[in-house]
């Protein structure tokens, strides 16, 4: 009986212990701030979590306001919004609401990138009109300096 409550004992100790070392441990999920994405395996938040807590190239930094940062290829800097593990999809934005400006310099398809555009993206192309562009389906970007800037939709029928 005495072996019993020996090893009854020695499995709760056990049992604590291993509980004990869940909550310590490295790679938790964590976020950047109270109401932020959790940040988990396979990513990390640099400087919060050790390397092997995450896999390469799926690094996220917080800025100074504590938002969640991801650094795409081009040093295009956009905030993420949510992270869905199951269906593996990152939903970003820009935190200074001007994408038009990020766009120009942001290939994905061309880099070592891990991530890929989902396909019901839009797809944008820029040009710079040295002279005055009258159009009345255009609308101005209001975030670009440039006042000859516009954004031009055109429908795509497949």
């Amino acid at each position: 009986m005495a072996s019993v409550s020996f090893f009854l004992i020695l499995f709760c100790l056990s049992l604590f212990t291993a509980v004990l070392g869940l909550e310590t441990d490295d790679c938790k999920p964590t976020s950047c701030k109270k109401h932020g994405p959790k940040i988990r395996f396979p990513f990390r938040i640099k400087k919060r979590s050790p390397e092997y807590c995450g896999y390469r190239g799926f690094e996220v930094f917080c800025n100074e306001k504590n938002e969640t940062m991801l650094l795409l290829p081009s040093s295009v800097q956009v905030a993420v919004k949510h992270i869905d593990y199951v269906t593996q999809q990152i939903h970003l934005y820009d935190p200074e609401n001007c994408l038009p400006r990020k766009l120009p310099q942001l290939n994905l398809s061309s880099s070592n990138s891990p991530f890929r555009f989902s396909y019901d993206n839009y797809n944008y192309t820029m040009f710079n009109c040295s002279a005055p562009f009258e159009n009345r389906c255009g609308v101005p970007i209001p975030c670009l300096d440039d006042s000859r800037l516009k954004r031009i939709e055109r429908s795509r029928v497949f």
